[in-house]
């Protein structure tokens, strides 16, 4: 435990450093932390059948393939956000666009938008490659990088409004609540704009 304290407490003096870009000096003080302070930490731990049980959950739990509760509520998510996307271009085919392109400039490029996410654009809501590093993105197919660059630059996402990193912790499930948080704004946005253009 007092090597955890320890580690602990040079991590909060190292992490102000950790948030801008990485100099020489923020780097040989950070593996100087890895090798003396947290090697010390994990090899206390590594043995033990609690820490692993902890350290593997969100990739024994969350991850494609995964039989558990966990999993089943991800795909739940993931099937819902997709039908919403589905139900809302069902309610737009055979109407006329031409109100809302009238009077909503981005009328043209929601409706794509709304088709693109229909057909779930995205391979998984969580990325097992998050686990040491929450840098998987929104796990874009290949076919949709070129227009998620264009949509980025437009809509920030939670992957560009925070630093995942921290605090330390469990990037895999953090990652997924950003990619949930993302999907989940950007559907309320344009639903929102579906009633309002096209009511029943």
């Amino acid at each position: 435990m007092r090597h955890l304290q320890l580690a602990q407490q040079a991590f909060d003096a190292l992490s102000p450093g950790l948030h801008g870009p990485l100099d020489e000096c923020i780097s040989d003080r950070t593996e100087v932390w890895l090798r003396d302070d947290v090697c010390r930490v994990v090899e206390g731990l590594i043995g033990k059948e609690s820490f692993q049980f902890h350290a593997r959950w969100s990739v024994d739990h969350l991850t494609q393939g995964a039989q558990t509760t966990a999993r089943q509520a991800v795909e739940r998510v993931d099937q819902s956000f997709v039908a919403l996307a589905q139900e809302m271009s069902r309610a737009l085919t055979g109407r006329d666009a031409t109100d809302l392109d009238s009077a909503y400039p981005e009328g043209e490029r929601d409706r794509e938008t709304i088709a693109w996410i229909a057909n779930r654009p995205w391979d998984d809501l969580v990325s097992i490659e998050d686990f040491f590093h929450p840098w998987g993105g929104l796990q874009l197919h290949p076919n949709s990088s070129d227009r998620h660059g264009d949509f980025r630059s437009e809509h920030r996402s939670v992957f560009d409004q925070r630093e995942l990193r921290f605090p330390l912790g469990d990037y895999i499930s953090r990652a997924m609540f950003a990619r949930v948080e993302y999907w989940h704004a950007l559907l309320d946005r344009l639903a929102g704009i579906v009633l309002l253009f096209w009511p029943p």
